[in-house]
């Protein structure tokens, strides 16, 4: 598992004075602490639709969907902090 940090991540990391340099085990656990307090805003569920024609459909807004739109949920994650691989 690869874990990254953002610079402001790093800079918090360091001014808490809660890892020392080369303790692994106290990063790892900061690392998770860190990880746990992200939240993401995902867009909003959107539901499958077909326009009548085989293959055609499309996603309408919907409380209730089964679909979030990919673009628009790549972005929260991103806007989180959080990267996609292959993006």
């Amino acid at each position: 598992m690869t874990i990254t940090f953002t610079k402001g991540e790093l800079t918090m990391i360091a001014s808490t004075g809660i890892v020392r340099p080369g303790d692994a085990s106290d990063l790892a656990k900061f690392a998770l602490a860190l990880m746990e307090t992200r939240t993401v805003t995902l867009p909003q569920r959107q539901e499958p639709t077909s326009s009548g024609h085989y293959g055609e459909g499309y996603l309408v807004p919907s409380n209730a969907g089964s679909a979030l739109d990919y673009e628009d949920t790549v972005e929260a994650l991103a806007e989180a902090g959080i990267s996609i691989k292959g993006e």
